[in-house]
Order: structure tokens, then sequence, then C-alpha cells
């Protein structure tokens, strides 16, 4: 007999229905009852996502893509012969141990001399003599059965602003949940996918930033169901006559104060306050959060088990964020095409995948009083063990990183077209998670404006990987949207120098603008690009169009290729094509859409098409 029955049943044998204490000890019972099921129902569904993950999971430790649950910023040490071999590469011609000087090409439209020139060389180890074997490849391991596609296709299909079908479902089933048990006992699970070192969205392999949408719900429901239980009380107290007697109860004083340190947080967590007042969200959010435990134990003492939960969690957090986070001198460009501060950490080169980012933190007086209270989020624009170390596009987006850009134009006025700032990163977090895009033949990558920097690192660690034998890839296209084709001219010769690092898998760049010219635009001082005219930009794999892409057809071309090239590998089967997509939401909708037009004939044919969505 389950509790639920065994506190119904001792409810209607009570005498009298319930007298005096009874009827409350009754209650509280049936309460804890349901309490249970509904804990159980919640945490034994997410148990059965991630069993049936769990394939995944040990497809990741197998493709060395590093600790899943714990990874470290760091700095690996330079080999003793890496300075040799710097030598060798600067007395032979550009191999795919090499990389142009990326420039940034000067302000003025009038000059294209380039200032602050920094050469990228990344250092591969000996190639292998034996082929492609698939012991050093890494297992491919498929999110879904392959019959499974059309009815994943439909789920992925967007139904409102950032949601799609499945996200929705998923919503509408909680809030049926929560309507059957306590919107209380949801406070655990609402702060664990609150936390950036997310240990329940590890084992179910998403990072915090997926499974976001789900904690804003969970929030927004649980305050609400709270206000309507508030509201009840305040209601029936106000007929009765009794109001004042009942709310100088400390239990139902308590109760009050939850509920305004529960509106609080949602009130301050909103979009205005999150991007015009950020101090205000974080101090509001931090106050709050220290008054909501004591006030909800006050007011439950059986919901001290969950206070306690949250304080562990919250804790547990900081301490790992803590961990994960260093203190560097970076340096920092202005880049005037599209408006963003280059910062790279050289000391920083290690313990991140391509597609994960970090929260920065500027420890300078230029960013205002408060600047170095806040701390945001930006994609990682290199690859792991880079020479480079860690680089950062941010682009100006609001306040905080309009100062930043300011800042870095400031700084970019001495001689050397650079300067220098005290930086704290944390990180790093989220990324591609169980999406191993070097287990899959074919990889196609859209990004839009400074999604670029997502596109690079990715480009760089396919390259890397394949290089050592540890990649499947035979193909990858890198399509970069951006509104005018000047934005791309200080990323040119870096594109140039990987086109030309890829020597057993097939790298093609398609820059599209979409901002009409009514004129000959010059890049780099020898190139125009013309309007409603494609050109190529100093290699053939790198091109430059006019208007959108169409991302149904590159899908299909990547899939050919995937198919058709061989490049060493022919030994190899076929083993998908994985999209990746970094860029403001209506592109990634795009992209969704576009794969699911994609014929199943197809995608059957190459082993399945997979979508991250960064």
């Amino acid at each position: 007999m389950s509790a639920y029955a065994t506190a119904q049943n001792a409810t209607t044998s009570a005498p009298g229905g319930a007298s005096s204490g009874g009827g409350h000890e009754m209650e509280e019972a049936l309460t804890a009852a349901i309490i249970i099921q509904v804990n159980a129902f919640i945490f034994g569904l997410i148990g059965l996502v991630i069993l049936l993950r769990f394939p995944q999971l040990v497809g990741v430790l197998r493709a060395k893509c590093g600790r899943p649950f714990l990874q470290l910023l760091g700095r690996d040490s330079v080999p003793p012969t890496l300075q040799k071999k710097i030598a060798r590469h600067r007395l032979t011609k550009l191999s795919s141990a090499t990389r142009h000087p990326l420039e940034f090409p000067a302000g003025s439209d009038d000059s294209h001399e380039s200032f602050g020139k920094r050469e990228k060389i990344t250092i591969f180890p000996e190639m292998p003599a034996t082929g492609y074997s698939d012991k050093l490849c890494p297992p491919h391991v498929a999110s879904a059965p392959s019959f499974l596609t059309p009815v994943i296709s439909l789920l992925r299909k967007p139904v409102l602003p950032g949601l799609s079908a499945i996200q929705f479902g998923i919503l509408m089933n909680y809030t049926y949940i929560l309507l059957y048990g306590l919107f209380l006992c949801q406070l655990p699970l609402i702060f664990a996918l609150a936390q950036k070192s997310n240990f329940l969205g590890t084992l179910l392999g998403y990072g915090y930033e997926s499974l976001n949408y789900f904690h804003r719900y969970a929030g927004i429901v649980a305050v609400w169901t709270g206000n309507i239980h508030c509201v009840y009380y305040i209601f029936k107290w106000t007929n009765a006559g009794n109001f004042s007697t009942n709310i100088a109860r400390p239990k139902n004083a308590w109760g009050l104060v939850l509920m305004v340190c529960m509106n609080m947080l949602w009130f301050f967590s909103t979009s205005f306050w999150r991007k015009k007042f950020y101090n205000v969200f974080l101090w509001t959010h931090t106050i709050a959060i220290i008054a909501l435990f004591p006030a909800a134990c006050l007011h439950r003492p059986g919901l001290q088990p969950y206070a306690f939960a949250c304080v562990a969690l919250y804790g547990v957090d900081r301490i790992m964020r803590l961990v994960k986070s260093r203190i560097a001198t970076a340096n920092v460009t202005h880049i005037p095409q599209l408006d963003l501060a280059y910062i790279q950490i050289p000391t920083v080169n290690s313990g991140w995948r391509a597609g994960q980012h970090v929260r920065l933190r500027i420890l300078s007086g230029g960013m205002g009083v408060f600047g170095w209270t806040e701390s945001h989020p930006f994609t990682i624009a290199s690859a792991s063990g880079s020479n480079d170390g860690l680089v950062l596009l941010c682009k100006k987006a609001g306040d905080w990183t309009g100062r930043l850009v300011h800042l870095a134009k400031e700084l970019s006025r001495d001689v050397e077209g650079q300067g220098k700032l005290n930086v704290w990163v944390e990180g790093p977090f989220g990324g591609p998670a169980r999406t191993v895009f070097s287990s899959f033949s074919g990889a196609l990558l859209v990004v839009g404006g400074s999604g670029i920097s997502f596109g690079l690192s990715m480009v760089e660690e396919l390259l890397g990987k394949d290089l050592k034998r540890e990649s499947r890839i035979k193909y990858i296209e890198l399509v970069w949207i951006v509104q005018d084709p000047e934005a791309a001219t200080p990323f040119i010769p870096i594109l140039t120098s990987l086109i030309q690092q890829s020597e057993f898998s097939m790298l093609r760049v398609s820059i599209h603008y979409t901002r009409a010219l009514t004129k000959k635009v010059e890049l780099l001082g020898r190139i125009e690009a013309t309007p409603f005219t494609p050109i190529a930009i100093a290699h053939p794999n790198l091109t430059l169009t006019p208007g959108r892409p169409n991302l149904k057809r590159q899908i299909e071309s990547v899939i050919d290729n995937a198919i058709g090239l061989g490049s060493g590998k022919d030994s190899l089967p076929p083993t998908g094509v994985a999209v990746g997509v970094c860029g403001p939401r209506s592109l990634a909708d795009s992209v969704v859409k576009a794969v699911g037009d994609v014929d199943g004939a197809a995608k059957y044919r190459v082993g399945g098409v997979e979508l991250h969505e960064e």
C-alpha cells in the first residue's frame, strides 16, 4: 500500500473526521506522501533519460574529449623542441603545421596597413606512417536510432520563440505534475538547473545553458503557484475578519517573507533588469536567496531538507566556480570592422573543448566603479593547446560590453596597437557535451556575426585531431553570415591558413553578407567585392557571396561530400553529419528547419544528421 493511500485511510478513519490536532497531523502526512510521489516520479524520469544517454557518455570518454565532470583551464608545458619547429616552419613553405599572421587592418577606409601582427602557429606531432585506422578514430554513438529521425525532426520544430515542440511538451507535462504536488518541493530542482557547474546537466549530457529554459519556467511556475497559495489565504482571512490575527503568527509572517523573496527573484531576473541594470539583478538575487532559505524553514519546518539541499547545491557550485577560475593578464585589441574587443590570454592554453565558453570579469577601473562585479559569457575562439592561448571575441551588445569595447579602443592606441588588462575567467562551461564532432564523417558549421568564435575553435580543433589521425571527418564546411563584407576582412588570413592546413579533410568556408552593396568594396587592398557577384578570396575554397545561404542545399552538399570524398579514409564507414549553429535565434530556427527538410533517404545514406545549437 502506498504512502498516499495509507495517509488517506488514516484521514477517513479518524474519529469525527479529524479532531483537535489530529486533522492537522493527517493533512501533514498526506502532503508528505504527495511530495514523495511527485519527486519520485520527476527524478525517476530524469534517471531514465540519464540511462538512455549513457552510451553517449561512454563514447565521449573513449573519444578523449577531456573530463566531462571537471574541466580546468591551464597551461600546457611547451616542448623543448618547439623553437626548432618554429624555425623550420619559417624556412619551408606553408604546411599543415603553420598559420598565416593574423592581421587587423586599420580602421581608416583609405588604409589597409595591418597593425598588431602576431604569428599564430599550431604545432602538431609527427604524422604516423600508417593510414587511417578505426582504432585511432573516436567511436561514433548516435544520439538516437535512425528510425526515430522523422520523429526527432518533428519534435525539434519551433512552436514558440525559443521553444521547440519537445521543450514545450516537457514544460506542459511538468506543469501538470506540479498541479498534483507542491511548488516549494521543486526548489532543489530549480537551483540544480541554475548552477553553472551543473552536475545534473552533466549526467543528462546537456550544458546548463541548454537546460536554462526549464529552470526559468519551473521558477516562474513556482512563483505563481506560490502567489495563488498566498492570495487564497489572504482572501480567506480577510473575509473571516481575522487577517491581523493570522498574519501575526510567526509561521504565516515568514510565509509572507518567503513570497516576497520569490517574487523578487522572478521580477528582477527579467530581461529588462539583466540587460539594463545587471548589478540590480545581481544584488537583489543575492539578498533574496539569502533570506529565502530561513523564511522557508520557519514557515514550514517540513521544508528544511529542501532548503538544506538548495544551500548545498549553491555552495558546491560556488566552490566549483572558484576552482575553475583563473586570474591572468590579457592582451586586448580593438577590431573596428566588427566593433569588438579581441582578447588573448597567452598564459591559459588548455582545458576546454571547442564550442565551450568562459565567463569573463574585467579587473580594471576603466569598466566603472562596479564593473569588476559583473561577469559575462563569451565563446572561446581558439582550440585547446593553441599557441595563442585562450582567445575571446567580445562584441558590443550592451552597456558592459560597450564599455569593454571602448576600453579596448583606448588601449589599442599605443605604439603596439594593443593594450593589457587583468582579467578573471571562470570555466569552461557548456559546449557540445555528448556531441563529438570528430566522430562524424562530415560537419557543417553555421555561424552569424561574432558566432565566428564557435566556428574558428571548432574548425581548428577538428583539423588538429585530423592531423593526429583521431578524426573520422572527411569534409568540413563553415558558413559565416555577416552584414557587411568588410566585417570579414580581419579574419580572411586566418581562414585561408586553416584551409591550407586541411590536408586530410577538405575545408570550405563560405562568407555571406546580407547588406546590399551599391558599389565595389575593396578587401585587404587587392580584392573587390562586387554587388550581386560571388567571388573567391585568397583561396578557391574561401568564397564571399551576397545574400543569405541556402541551408538545405548546403546540408545536402555536406552529405554528398561526406559519402563521396575518400581522403585516405575510404575504409571508414559513413557515420553521419554533425550540424552546429551559433548565432541569433532566427538563424538557429532556420537551421533546424533546413535539417528537417532534408530528404530522409539522404540522412539514412550518410548515417544520420545531428544538430547542436550553441
